[in-house]
């Protein structure tokens, strides 16, 4: 969606992904197809990273929120 507006932004959305993952152990979104996955992924907010990983500092978990921002405008550069 929207493929001519992808810019170096989806990368911090990814490496938000990535972050919570190795946190939590488990992905943000968890989907039972491709495309309820994708689904989350575009209008979902994910699970609050505290409730599912313990022991993260805030700040840590304030960036990460961040990272995954939807509003792409709001991510950090």
């Amino acid at each position: 969606r929207g493929a001519a507006q992808v810019d170096d932004r989806a990368d911090v959305y990814s490496l938000g992904v990535v972050l919570f993952e190795l946190l939590a152990g488990r992905r943000p979104f968890l989907g039972s197809s491709a495309g309820e996955y994708m689904g989350q992924h575009l209008f979902c907010e994910p699970p609050p990273l505290e409730s599912v990983a313990e022991g993260v500092p805030g700040d840590l978990v304030a960036l990460i929120t961040s990272l995954l921002g939807k509003d792409r405008e709001s991510r950090p550069r």
